[in-house]
């Protein structure tokens, strides 16, 4: 099986030639090879490709059921030096 291998960076496109303006990003491998090989090599800068297929992250299972919001903390104090010590206001409810 000759299975075609992702580039490991793409091109991004520094100065507008042929039909593409600054910015554009170039994926395709062969258009890659291609533009590399080509005058039009000095538009480019190559840069890292994605990771294909990134691995999804999932949190870890917990055995409390979530049954509403959480209970609402008494606010404190918030020190910055030992010695002042600056007290928050409580919340005012509606």
């Amino acid at each position: 099986m000759n299975e075609e291998q992702p580039l490991a960076y793409h091109l991004a496109v520094r100065s507008a030639f042929r039909t593409y303006k600054r910015g554009d990003m170039i994926t395709d491998p062969a258009t890659v090879q291609a533009v590399l090989g080509s005058e039009d090599a000095v538009h480019v800068v190559k840069v890292a490709a994605p990771d294909p297929a990134p691995t999804p992250v999932v949190a870890p299972a917990t055995n409390k059921a979530a049954v509403g919001p959480a209970p609402a903390q008494e606010a404190q104090p918030f020190v910055s030096h030992p010695e002042t010590v600056v007290h928050t206001a409580p919340e005012q409810k509606a």
